[in-house]
C-alpha cells in the first residue's frame, strides 16, 4: 500500500477508530510502521546518517541480487551509478516524506 493510500484510510477511520475491529488494528499497525519507516530525515545528524548510510547498503545488496538473477535494476539500487548519500537522502525526502 503506497504512502498516500495509506494516510487516506487512515484519516478516514480515526474518527471512529474501533479496537475491536481488526481491519482498523490492521491500518493503525500499518500507519505506524509507515510513519517509523519514514522518519528518518528528522532524527540527529549522526542518527539518521548512520541508517542511511544502513538502507543504502541494503539497496545496493538487492541491486547486486537482481544483476546475479539478471533481472531489470530497481531505481536507487545499482551501487555502480556513483549516486551518493546526500543525493539519495534528498530525493528521498522530497518524493516520499514530503507527502506525509
Amino acid at each position: 500500500e503506497n504512502t498516500v493510500d495509506l494516510i487516506t484510510k487512515f484519516n478516514m477511520i480515526s474518527s471512529k477508530f474501533d479496537k475491536n475491529d481488526s481491519s482498523h488494528r490492521e491500518t493503525l499497525c500499518s500507519y505506524l510502521i509507515k510513519c517509523a519507516d519514514i522518519s528518518n530525515p528528522v532524527r540527529t545528524f549522526s542518527c539518521s546518517r548512520y541508517w542511511a548510510t544502513m538502507i543504502v547498503e541494503e539497496y545496493h545488496n538487492q541491486g547486486d541480487k537482481e544483476k546475479e538473477l539478471n533481472i531489470p535494476l530497481s531505481p536507487f539500487m545499482d551501487r555502480e551509478s556513483n549516486l551518493s548519500l546526500d543525493t539519495m537522502q534528498t530525493g528521498f525526502i522530497d518524493f516520499v516524506d514530503i507527502l506525509v
